[in-house]
């Protein structure tokens, strides 16, 4: 089944402080987005890449252009939030096929979570991966605890996430009639009532968040250059 990676990096941020948006900072000399890019197009899952940034010439100032990757890669204008930038990258898919979409500021992406992904919602139509919850997890609020949460029924849940083009669609139709807004794709696909399934994520396919996750995924690279190792 045709499948294409959608690749979001329109976030104008600069929470790292570092003057400029954290999916072009450069880390072990490639911009963030160029190795999650990497990563798919070194996975033999994917057919061509979509990525959404805050201006399509971005493609060409920070990643190299179209013609520097060995698939077919094109590039659309992102919105104000998340949601509306996968959505700009939805509409610039065929109409069948799956979809894996991926947050740009996950630059250690294994091939495994690739396949894993990409196989169960060949089946199941949506899939993420996730981690199970290590910490105890608590709702806080006014600086008291409000209650202790059950962590044997909680997850951490990554990117990449992936759908039929045709379900995800829907999904982000209905949440924009209802004015319905979620953190990620499945929470819109779990409105729907459509079934969502989960496989293993993986501890290296964290998000860049702080100036010292940059630090530790240089550290990893250069590891696994050393190594002469490649994320499986």
């Amino acid at each position: 089944m045709r499948t294409t990676a959608l690749i979001v990096g329109a976030g104008r941020g600069e929470r790292l402080g570092e003057g400029l948006a954290k999916q072009f900072l450069v880390c072990a000399g490639h911009p963030l987005a160029w190795h999650a890019m990497d990563a798919f197009c070194r996975s033999g899952e994917v057919d061509d890449l979509v990525m959404v940034l805050p201006d399509p010439a971005d493609l060409e100032r920070f990643l190299g252009g179209a013609a520097a990757w060995p698939l077919p890669v094109c590039a659309v204008a992102g919105g104000r939030e998340r949601q509306d930038s996968v959505a700009a990258g939805l509409a610039a898919l065929p109409a069948d096929g799956l979809v894996l979409v991926h947050d740009a500021a996950r630059p250690l992406l294994p091939r495994r979570v690739i396949r894993d992904v990409r196989r169960a919602a060949m089946i199941a139509g949506a899939a993420i991966p996730a981690l199970p919850c290590t910490d105890t997890i608590k709702e806080v609020g006014g600086g008291r605890v409000l209650a202790t949460l059950e962590r044997r029924h909680l997850a951490r849940v990554q990117t990449p996430q992936g759908f039929r083009v045709d379900l995800l669609r829907r999904a982000h139709a209905q949440a924009r009639e209802g004015g319905l807004r979620a953190s990620d794709d499945a929470a819109l696909v779990e409105k729907l009532g459509a079934p969502v399934v989960v496989v293993p994520g993986a501890e290296e396919n964290f998000k860049v968040t702080r100036a010292g996750d940059l630090l530790l995924v240089e550290a990893i690279l250069a590891d696994r250059g050393n190594r002469g190792e490649k994320p499986e």
